[in-house]
């Protein structure tokens, strides 16, 4: 009776770790999407360093909030974002100066 009842509530916890993932997983895309729209929408000159800043203390927040997990999916998110939308040459993978990859 008492080994059912473990079984039972192991397979419980293991739905609710498959939520917990898929919650962190969007929370993660949702903010760095966010975060690049907000960029791109205020009429702000920024330059790199402080965008790279406001995307480092979101990961930052993240992890204290959500955990590890999510805040590594964000900053490599983040990081994908970044390189393909804000550094020269735009809407490209490859870098065109050291020290923007740097």
């Amino acid at each position: 009776m008492f080994r059912m009842r473990s079984i039972l509530t192991q397979k419980t916890n293991t739905e609710d770790l498959w939520k917990h993932y898929l919650i962190d997983i969007i929370v993660a895309v949702v903010v760095g999407l966010l975060l690049t729209l907000l960029v791109f929408t205020l009429p702000l000159h920024l330059r790199l360093a402080t965008i790279l800043l406001v995307y480092l203390f979101i990961v930052l927040y993240l992890v204290y909030t959500r955990g590890f997990r999510t805040a590594i999916l964000a900053a490599f998110i983040g990081c994908a974002v970044l390189d393909f939308l804000i550094v020269p040459p735009i809407l490209s993978i490859s870098v065109a100066h050291v020290e923007d990859g740097l």
